[in-house]
């Protein structure tokens, strides 16, 4: 069976400001939050880590153990704790 290459096309001008605009978009949307509000905010809306992180302006260990500590909250209240 022969092999397939499969080449992934470079962003284009418009993908890339597509997506600087949802970032700013995003970071409107969480202006007046605090930052754990912010950060559940903007992974809910399908941001990770990484995107986060360079957002706030802080580091990806920050945004890592903010969201981990939202995790354990949410299993906390689903359980009646």
């Amino acid at each position: 069976m022969a092999s397939r290459k499969f080449l992934l096309a470079a962003p284009t001008d418009a993908t890339i400001h597509l997506q600087r605009i949802s970032r700013l978009l995003a970071l409107l949307a969480t202006k007046e939050m605090k930052q754990i509000d912010q950060v559940a905010y903007l992974n809910g809306v399908g941001f990770n880590s990484a995107e986060i992180a360079e957002m706030l302006q802080t580091s990806q260990n920050t945004i890592d153990v903010t969201l981990s500590r939202l995790r354990t909250a949410k299993k906390k209240r689903s359980r009646g704790e």
